[in-house]
């Protein structure tokens, strides 16, 4: 392995300081009073995500005859705890994560012979994929930022705790707490920029984590590939082995290069095990992180599927309003409401009759424990 290729890594270093990774795990960043500065910045913007986490609890008691902004608040509620425990969790082990990252180092392994176009074709791969998903979440959370400011004419109905209905401007998040309408329209500008900060420290502690997940799993991928790329290789050359001497007689030259493969293969394994010894050392500082983002991901498509269930229902409420004892104008006016509802079908589809919906996350739980029982109670029967 050249020299040049040992200073390298798989994750582009200009690509870690950009995103500032490699500031959260060098030990050696800047520090006040003994602490990271990263990481008491990060420490400081969790608070603020906690803190209006906090405050959105307690609004759920004045929005609570509003089941589509008590659905939306409580999205809100568990995906700003959920990005705050999953900072909390690179912070607390940020030294080990450290330690874990050099695997994506090109000298994690002390093989001399793998093949560098493995190296260089993942970290072609990664930074690819890293740059996309950076443009494609900072565009989406821009777009988000700024449709307030192009649509600042709308507003939005929430239906407080009292029964009264109050006319808000319409914002990035909409977390109007229990601020009055008056107070937050006459103060926009304040409520829009506190809504940016928050939608900008989200982005950030989303941004995070998942490129250490990206990085994480390219790298493994990367090692493990050029294993079995090296190993594959083994006795087809012999010059496999740069120290090899030349003999004259054949059967000592034939040992000889049997000795080399044999050490070889010794370093490949050790080189195997050590990769694999890094995957279960990483996965088990993020095993909780991955289980909660099952439970999250999953919560939340389901609150985004029930509040269009709840604009479905509409169509049922104009029905079974007293139409029949309205006038000509007043019927023509609800058929169009009807109509103009039917028209945006926010349904999610797999099929055009299979609905993505609560009952079919339901079923699809029920399979996989039912597949997976079968699975568990066949190796019970056959170690029997």
């Amino acid at each position: 392995m050249s020299a040049e290729i040992k200073t390298k890594n798989i994750f582009n270093s200009k690509l870690a300081t950009f995103v500032t990774i490699r500031q959260i795990l060098n030990p050696s960043t800047t520090k006040i009073c003994g602490y990271n500065v990263y990481h008491l910045l990060i420490i400081l913007f969790m608070f603020y995500m906690l803190t209006l986490s906090i405050s959105l609890i307690v609004s759920l008691y004045y929005i609570m005859n509003d089941n589509i902004e008590i659905s939306l608040y409580w999205g809100y509620i568990e995906n700003f705890i959920f990005a705050c425990f999953k900072m909390i969790n690179i912070l607390y082990n940020s030294k080990d994560l450290k330690k874990y990252m050099h695997v994506t180092s090109y000298n994690f392994m002390t093989y001399q012979h793998y093949n560098q176009k493995i190296f260089k074709n993942w970290q072609y791969r990664l930074t690819l994929l890293i740059i996309l998903y950076l443009i494609i979440i900072n565009f989406a959370y821009f777009s988000w930022g700024l449709i307030p400011l192009l649509f600042n004419h709308n507003s939005i109905s929430i239906r407080r705790f009292d029964g009264s209905v109050e006319k808000y401007q319409l914002n990035i998040y909409n977390l109007f707490l229990i601020v009055p309408a008056d107070m937050y329209n006459d103060n926009f500008n304040v409520f829009f920029s506190f809504e940016l900060l928050t939608l900008c420290i989200f982005t950030y502690f989303t941004i995070i984590p998942d490129i250490l997940i990206f990085t994480m799993i390219f790298a493994l991928t990367c090692q493990l590939e050029a294993v079995n790329d090296a190993i594959s290789s083994l006795g087809y050359n012999a010059n496999a082995s740069d120290n090899m001497k030349t003999y004259v007689n054949k059967t000592q030259e034939m040992i000889e290069v049997k000795r080399d493969v044999y050490n070889d293969l010794k370093i490949l394994i050790t080189d195997h095990q050590n990769v694999i010894k890094q995957m279960h050392g990483f996965y088990g500082k993020i095993r909780s992180t991955l289980f909660i983002q099952l439970f999250v991901t999953s919560s939340s498509l389901i609150l985004i599927l029930y509040i269009a269930d709840l604009k479905d229902s509409i169509t049922f409420m104009l029905y079974s309003s007293n139409w029949t004892d309205m006038d000509k104008k007043s019927k023509k006016l609800i058929l169009f409401a009807m109509k103009l509802n039917n028209a945006n079908d926010l349904k999610l589809k797999f099929t055009q009759t299979r609905i993505v919906n609560l009952e079919m996350f339901c079923n699809t739980i029920r399979l996989c424990y039912s597949i997976f029982s079968v699975l568990a109670n066949y190796s019970l029967n056959k170690m029997k």
